[in-house]
C-alpha cells in the first residue's frame, strides 16, 4: 500500500469515526429526552412511542421530490418507525379547502406541497 493510499484511509476512518461519535451524542440526547417524559406521565414510566407526521401531505404523486425532514431524526437516532395508512380518510373539499391566503415559505418544497392540494383529489 503507497503513502497515497494509506493517508486516504486513515482520512475516511477519521471522518467515520467523527461522525459516528457525533451520532451517539444525538442518541444520547434523545434518549436522556425520552427518559425524562417519565416525570410527566400519569404512570411515572416514560411515554410509550410518539405520533408524528411523515409528511406535509396526505399523498403525493410518484417521483415528487418529497422533504425527508420530517422522519430523518428517526434515521439518525436508530429507533424505528412506521407509517400507518388512514384507511378510510376522505378529503371533504369543504373542511380541507386549499388555503388560497397561504404564502409558501422560503424553501424548495413548501410551495410544491402547497400545489398538490386540490379540491378534485383522484377517485380511489
Amino acid at each position: 500500500m503507497n503513502t497515497t493510499s494509506l493517508h486516504l484511509e486513515l482520512e475516511v476512518i477519521t471522518f467515520l469515526l467523527q461522525r459516528n461519535t457525533e451520532q451517539a451524542g444525538y442518541k444520547r440526547k434523545f434518549m436522556e429526552a425520552w427518559s425524562k417524559t417519565a416525570s410527566t406521565t400519569s404512570t411515572g414510566r416514560p411515554m410509550d412511542g410518539l405520533i408524528c407526521p411523515v409528511a406535509a401531505s396526505a399523498g403525493s404523486p410518484h417521483d415528487f421530490p418529497l422533504w425527508w425532514g420530517y422522519t430523518s431524526l428517526f434515521n439518525l437516532i436508530d429507533y424505528p418507525s412506521i407509517v400507518l395508512p388512514l384507511k378510510n380518510m376522505r378529503i371533504n373539499a369543504g373542511q380541507d379547502a386549499k388555503d388560497v391566503n397561504y404564502v409558501p415559505k422560503s424553501n424548495p418544497f413548501d410551495a410544491a406541497n402547497h400545489d398538490l392540494c386540490t379540491l378534485n383529489p383522484p377517485t380511489l
